[in-house]
């Protein structure tokens, strides 16, 4: 049976550190660490992981059942892997970013944060890209891949941009949001893109 860590977590300068088979109620931090694993349990879970300063190699997976791991990226660099291993549908990946002005790329394979911070995705079925305050871009880029999940942008506050690369074979489609300019939703191929608080979209 699963256990459950009841509170916050905070791992800071751990190398070689597994957590599985676990119920994580609480925000798990990595801090300046190498090395790190997060498995969930059988059921549904929530995982929620504030990533802070330098961290290699975090790997965060639900497990099966239908799972939701949600990432602050608030490091200076970080490689995270956030690859849902189970067979159910319906895991999401949510990626908070910080106050700044960030340059988001969505592909296939990953979400990269600014030069530093990339996070390899597989598995997952919707994500959501929360940018925040700031003046900020996310890039949706087929070219390398067709996307099969969904996408979700918020662009918080500032002035957003949404771009969207395609792959040069599949059709698109652009929806605005009826009275809402800064929101609708794109489609190109099987990538379903909704969004919000977006000045430009091109």
């Amino acid at each position: 049976n699963p256990s459950t860590l009841g509170g916050a977590v905070s791992l800071l300068n751990a190398t070689n550190i597994a957590l599985r088979n676990f119920i994580f109620a609480g925000w798990v931090t990595v801090t300046d660490s190498q090395d790190v694993t997060l498995v969930g349990t059988v059921t549904d879970d929530s995982i929620n992981v504030t990533v802070q300063g330098a961290v290699e190699n975090l790997s965060v997976d639900g497990g099966q059942g239908s799972d939701a791991v949600t990432l602050n990226m608030e490091a200076s660099s970080a490689g995270v892997t956030a690859a849902d291993s189970g067979s159910s549908a319906g895991d999401s990946l949510t990626v908070n970013t910080t106050a700044a002005n960030e340059q988001v790329t969505v592909t296939a394979a990953a979400v990269s944060v600014g030069e530093a911070q990339t996070i390899n995705t597989g598995g997952i079925e919707s994500q959501t890209i929360n940018t925040g305050a700031g003046d900020d871009t996310l890039t949706v880029d087929n070219s390398d891949g067709q996307i099969q999940s969904q996408i979700t942008y918020a662009g918080g506050a500032g002035y957003d941009v949404l771009n969207v690369v395609g792959d040069g074979a599949s059709s698109g489609s652009y929806t605005p949001a009826p009275g809402q300019p800064d929101s609708g939703a794109m489609t190109v191929g099987a990538a379903a893109i909704q969004f919000t608080g977006v000045e430009p979209t091109t």
